[in-house]
């Protein structure tokens, strides 16, 4: 049996045997949202919502989920239906690229960094939104994931305290307190970690016109050791029961070296094998102050004034030497990055009678970025040519308005939106100068309907689109390594697409059914593009490649087997037509792929009680896939988490990821020139002990 029907069968087996867990009755207000508490405490889509919710999102909470606890927030991403998250680390919504994220409904300086260094304990709830309306921006084609995090505390002294440590050598400490007394509420936060990593890389590459010629062959073998110190700062003044007036502060830095030794031998007797070490320092940091008024005034009307500043910088260098029989050299590659941030949101909610509720709201923003690229010739002899220093700044300005009116039609729920941008870009590069400026409307369209308590149906409609970053625009080139590099396209396109949803959830009793299908047309799809060079090195680029359709559907089943037991179990199945390069032709294609989440958890006693115990394990399974140039293989992880609730503040955890060593993966890569076979091998087994301990009342009482 092939490796690929092996790993899918076991997937599903091991689906099979997960459960479904129970959805909570309940949902927060999420950035402007209205809605109740749930009572439900693992990771679970709210289920009942009032007039007053909006019908444009899903709500999920992860207060005593045991993994959320203790992990970063981009482990606990992964288990949420709609979403996956690859070995690499790319966010997926629906099987789909190009996630938005946003914290507290704000853009993070990076992304990657704020997924990395949060911690579920800190987050309330996650808000998922497959098709935006026109309160959020169009960025991502994908949708939006909205982290909120935690902003209320218990009255006195309350928070948490944190400690865990791994087999790779990984390590991190936390406290979060807080002071709740009368109008005032004050919390923070500090935290500071280790991250250790390992990757092993092989390649084989063979000519495009000599397939059963001698192959080329490479081994790396990477590492990076990181530190990071995480700090924020809260305080909200109440000075009446109508408004709110909050300011918090948040700074981040890390710090730390990589290392990648490169082996290259070939089938071939007449070619000298040569060996590459890249390694060097690397930091980054960012700052962010935040100022929110709100005022809730009488018959549910609301309005909301936020503004924000951001500032982010990093500096990577790497030395890359080269050693071989004929000759060694050594270049030194620098890459510096400076990023100021500016943005203010206001935002008023008016109820207009039964069921009817207008939203309106304005907004903008300001980016300023700035990368240096260097390279300089260390020694020996001039490869890479000469040295080489380029610079490329970008400024963005965004102003955008925006509404939605959401009112019942007989049985239906209907929220139309309308959101108007005006988008202003100026990008320099070797002193050459260009400007863009556009103005669009993004309309969308949201529809809902009980049909029973237990039966529901939603339909939405919203024109999205992703705009390249400075990055991706960069003409610079960038070398890897002595044969690899990457340079940005100044002709890059946005991408633009237009998403169809329909989706039915039925709550029988103790379970919860939800199907979701869509249709996604995307116009000048970004994809990856690489082609060989005049000096021989592999360079590459961002490209438009053309259109993609795509449409799919995702069936996700929760229920409770009985009181100790509960299970979940989310599906998803993609067809895509898209255009591919078959040597120096483009031709369309067509694919049929899917992926599986599966979890079953056990609970012996309350979480608030001390000796009981919480099991979780999660499969995940995710098939081929290919792009432009490139075919991925399929992967399946299992992991397996355990809480012990020492007291009834203390707790626990022991978490086992990738299970049964199972997460390599296997990846093609088709040029003009040449054809290349890599495989990554999976981590491995890894192990992580946390012990939390939360402060304030007792949560048992």
């Amino acid at each position: 049996m092939c490796q690929s029907c092996s790993r899918f069968l076991a997937a599903i087996i091991a689906a099979f045997a997960l459960g479904h867990t129970r959805a909570a009755n309940a949902q927060e207000q999420a950035e402007g949202t209205r809605s109740e508490t749930t009572d439900d405490s693992e990771i679970v889509v709210t289920g009942e919502q009032t007039d007053d919710t909006r019908i444009d999102r899903r709500v999920y909470t992860i207060r005593d989920d045991p993994e959320a606890q203790t992990a970063p927030i981009v482990d606990v991403l992964s288990r949420l239906p709609s979403v996956t998250v690859s070995p690499t680390g790319q966010i997926r919504l629906l099987g789909h690229p190009g996630v938005l994220i946003l914290i507290d409904g704000r853009r993070p300086t990076n992304a990657e960094v704020a997924l990395r260094t949060l911690l579920g304990s800190a987050v309330e709830r996650i808000e998922i939104i497959t098709n935006p309306s026109a309160q959020f921006g169009p960025e991502g084609s994908a949708g939006v994931i909205n982290i909120i995090t935690r902003r209320r505390f218990a009255h006195g002294v309350s928070g948490s305290a944190l400690a865990n440590v791994d087999t790779r050598g990984g390590l991190q400490a936390s406290v979060s307190p807080s002071l709740s007394d009368g109008a005032w509420d004050i919390g923070g936060s500090l935290s500071v970690a280790r991250s250790v990593t390992e990757v092993d890389i092989a390649r084989t590459r063979q000519p495009l016109d000599a397939l059963d010629g001698p192959a080329l062959r490479e081994a790396s073998h990477s590492t990076s050791d990181t530190g990071s110190i995480s700090a924020t700062f809260q305080v909200t003044h109440r000075p009446d029961n109508e408004r709110r007036i909050s300011a918090s502060a948040e700074a981040h830095y890390a710090g730390g070296d990589g290392n990648r030794v490169i082996d290259v031998t070939s089938d071939d007797p007449a070619f000298e094998p040569f060996r590459e070490f890249v390694s060097g320092p690397g930091t980054l940091q960012a700052q962010a102050l935040t100022l929110r008024y709100e005022w809730n005034g009488t018959e549910g009307r609301e309005l909301t004034l936020t503004g924000s500043v951001q500032g982010y910088g990093g500096d990577n260098q790497n030395l890359i030497s080269h050693t071989s029989n004929t000759g060694d050299f050594a270049y030194r590659s620098i890459l510096t990055t400076d990023q100021t941030a500016a943005s203010a949101q206001l935002d008023y909610d008016q109820p207009l009678g039964e069921s009817r509720l207008l939203a309106l709201g304005s907004q903008f923003d300001w980016t300023d970025r700035t990368i240096d690229d260097v390279l300089q010739h260390v020694s020996g002899s001039a490869a890479l040519g000469p040295d080489l220093q380029s610079t490329v700044s970008g400024e963005w300005n965004t102003l955008a308005v925006y509404g939605t009116l959401q009112f019942s039609l007989g049985d239906w729920r209907i929220l139309p939106g309308l959101r108007l941008e005006d988008r202003r870009r100026i990008v320099t590069s070797a002193g050459v100068g260009g400007e863009d400026r556009s103005t669009d409307i993004y309309p969308s369209l949201h529809l809902e309907r009980h049909f029973t308590d237990d039966l529901e149906l939603r339909a939405s409609y919203s024109k999205r689109v992703d705009h390249p970053d400075l990055g991706s625009l960069n003409p610079a080139i960038r070398y890897v390594d002595t044969t690899r590099a990457t340079v940005g396209n100044p002709s890059l396109e946005p991408v633009t697409t237009h998403a169809y949803e329909a989706s039915i959830d039925y709550t029988p009793g103790n379970s919860r059914i939800g199907l979701t299908i869509y249709d996604r047309r995307s116009v000048d799809v970004w994809s990856s593009f690489t082609e060989t060079n005049t000096d021989g090195v592999d360079v590459t680029t961002t490209v438009n490649a053309g259109t993609r359709l795509s449409r799919g559907a995702e069936l996700s089943v929760r229920g409770q087997m009985s009181p100790k037991w509960r299970y979940s179990l989310v599906a998803n199945m993609f067809y895509r037509e898209l255009d591919v390069l078959d040597g120096s032709l483009i031709r369309r294609d067509d694919q049929f792929r899917y992926t599986i989440n599966g979890q079953l958890e056990f609970r012996d006693g309350e979480l608030t009680e001390g000796g009981s115990n919480q099991v979780q394990l999660n499969v995940r399974y995710q098939s081929e896939e290919f792009g432009f140039q490139t075919t991925e293989s399929d992967f399946v992880t299992a992991d397996l988490i355990w809480r012990r609730s020492l007291t009834s503040r203390a707790s626990l955890v022991l978490s086992l990821y990738d299970l049964f060593d199972s997460s390599d993966t296997d990846a093609t890569l088709v040029t003009n020139d040449f054809v290349q076979r890599s495989h990554t091998f999976g981590a491995g087994l890894r192990a992580r002990l946390a012990l939390s301990y939360r402060l304030g009342p007792d949560p048992g009482q």
